[in-house]
């Protein structure tokens, strides 16, 4: 059938729960995609108008997925942060002793390249 197609709303909530379940499932490449479909999708519902309550519902599932988003962003930070703590460089040296000294440290004790 020519002429039909699937309200911008319902397109809109589509995209929506597929993004819901990309978060869900951590399948962030994923969601590049998506952005560009809810951005086409939105500017069509500028042109075709909704009702409140698919407003409502649309915004819900937003709110929904901006959560999530706002989560997965906070726990990548955290990874990213611990694995660099992980991977930071220390240098453990002896003295004559046999104390060890941390990063190199020697008291009053300094190399220099000439």
């Amino acid at each position: 059938m020519f002429g039909l197609r699937k309200p911008a709303a319902n397109v809109i909530r589509s995209i929506l729960e597929t993004q819901h379940t990309a978060l869900l499932a951590g399948d962030f490449a994923r969601l590049e995609p998506l952005a560009a479909q809810l951005e086409q999708a939105f500017a069509r519902l500028r042109q075709d108008g909704a009702s409140a309550g698919e407003l409502t519902a649309i915004k819900a599932m937003s709110a929904r997925n901006a959560t999530l988003l706002r989560a997965a962003q906070t726990g990548v930070a955290r990874a990213r942060d611990q694995l660099g703590s992980v991977r930071a460089p220390v240098l453990n040296t002896y003295d004559a002793s046999g104390q060890s000294r941390a990063n190199g440290e020697a008291p009053g004790k300094t190399l220099a390249r000439r």
